[in-house]
C-alpha cells in the first residue's frame, strides 16, 4: 500500500507538473504600448503576464530574439533593467506597434549551453532582430578557446538564419571586462583576465566583419567599473541598471535603422 501511494504522488507530482509547463509556453498577448517578453531561461517562466489581454496586432509587430547568458539575462538587476527588455519598451515608446521579444539566456550559460537549449526549441526563423552577446562564461570556466570559436560561430550562423534580413538584422555585442569589477579584483592576475577577454572580443569582431554583422562594443563601458561603481549592480559583477541604459542607448539607433520599413 505505501508503495502504491508513492507511485500516485509522483504521478500527480508529474501531472501538475506538465500542466504547469503547458501554462508557461503559452502565448501571450498584450496591447499595444506593452511588449510581449517570452523569457525562456532554465526555470521557463515567462513574465509580464499580470497584464490585460487583447488581440496581438500582427501587421505592426516587431520581432525581438535575444541570445545569450547572464548579461542577457539581466542577473542582479531588475527585470524590466535588463538590457533587452529596456529596449524592448523603448522601441514600443509612443508607437503604434507591437514588440514581441524571446529570449534564451541564463546566468553561467556558455556557448554549449545556448546551442544545446536551441537545439530543443523550435524557433520562428523570421525574427525582425537579433542580439547576441555570449562568452564570458567560456574564459571564466577556463574552456578551450577553439571550442569557443567553433560554437559562437555557430550561434552566430543560428542567428543569421533566423533573422528576416539575415545578416543585416543581427547585432553582435562584445564580452564585459570583469577584471574592472570588484569581484574581477579579487583575482590574483586581472591583467590575464583583460588580455583574455580582449582575445575573445577580438575573434567575435572579426567574425561578425566576415559575416557583414554589426559589432557593437560594450567593454568600454564595463571598463569604467572601478572608475563608476554604479555601472556594476550590487553583486559586484554584472552590469547595472545604467550601464544596461547605455547600451541600449548605443545600439538602439542602429535597431531602428533596420525596423524603419516597419514604422506603420
Amino acid at each position: 500500500m505505501p508503495g502504491k501511494f508513492v507511485v500516485y504522488i509522483l504521478a500527480l507530482g508529474f501531472l501538475l507538473s506538465g500542466n504547469i509547463f503547458a501554462q508557461n509556453q503559452e502565448k501571450i498577448k498584450l496591447p499595444l504600448g506593452k511588449p510581449i517578453i517570452h523569457s525562456f531561461e532554465t526555470n521557463f517562466q515567462f513574465h509580464d503576464k499580470t497584464q490585460s489581454i487583447k488581440p496581438f496586432d500582427v501587421a505592426n509587430k516587431i520581432t525581438y530574439l535575444a541570445l545569450g547568458d547572464s548579461y542577457t539575462a539581466g542577473t542582479s538587476v531588475c527585470y524590466k533593467c535588463a538590457f533587452p527588455v529596456q529596449l524592448a519598451y523603448l522601441l514600443n515608446e509612443n508607437k503604434s506597434r507591437d514588440v514581441q521579444l524571446t529570449r534564451y539566456a541564463e546566468a553561467g550559460w556558455r556557448t554549449d549551453d545556448l546551442i544545446n537549449t536551441l537545439k530543443l526549441k523550435n524557433i520562428s526563423s523570421d525574427f525582425d532582430f537579433t542580439t547576441l552577446l555570449i562568452g564570458s562564461n567560456n574564459l571564466y570556466q577556463r574552456k578551450a578557446f577553439s571550442q569557443f570559436k567553433t560554437e559562437f560561430i555557430q550561434l552566430l550562423e543560428f542567428a543569421i538564419n533566423h533573422t528576416k534580413n539575415n545578416a543585416e538584422g543581427v547585432f553582435v555585442i562584445s564580452i564585459p571586462d570583469y577584471a574592472y569589477t570588484p569581484f574581477g579584483q579579487k583575482e590574483n592576475n586581472t591583467k590575464r583576465i583583460s588580455k583574455k577577454v580582449n582575445a575573445y572580443n577580438s575573434f567575435i569582431e572579426e567574425v561578425a566583419k566576415q559575416r557583414e554583422v554589426f559589432f557593437l562594443d560594450i567593454t568600454t563601458i564595463a571598463k569604467r567599473g572601478l572608475s563608476e561603481p554604479t555601472l556594476i549592480a550590487k553583486d559586484g559583477l554584472h552590469l547595472s541598471k545604467k550601464a544596461n541604459t547605455e547600451i541600449v542607448n548605443r545600439i538602439k539607433p542602429f535597431i531602428e535603422n533596420v525596423l524603419k520599413v516597419k514604422e506603420p
